[in-house]
């Protein structure tokens, strides 16, 4: 699920190099986890969620061109 058109969608970061500690980090918020998942205890499924991240790019205009880093492009 994202909040944007898939179209739009400029940059596609695979995190799953850091996916254990992006878990890790939002586990240590637990009075929010009743909002963030609908089974906290379940890290496969946290890990599999959190294993990419995905972007519009506002600005430079990539030219319909998919990025795979925040950096990509820039000069």
């Amino acid at each position: 699920m994202r909040g944007v058109p898939d179209e739009q969608i400029g940059i596609t970061v695979d995190c799953r190099g850091v996916t254990d500690r992006i878990v890790a980090g939002l586990r240590e918020h637990r009075s929010q986890l009743h909002v963030m998942s609908d089974d906290p205890t379940n890290t496969e499924q946290w890990e599999r969620r959190l294993s990419r991240e995905w972007y519009v790019v506002a600005w430079p205009p990539t030219g319909g061109v998919m990025l795979a880093d925040l950096f990509d492009g820039l000069e």
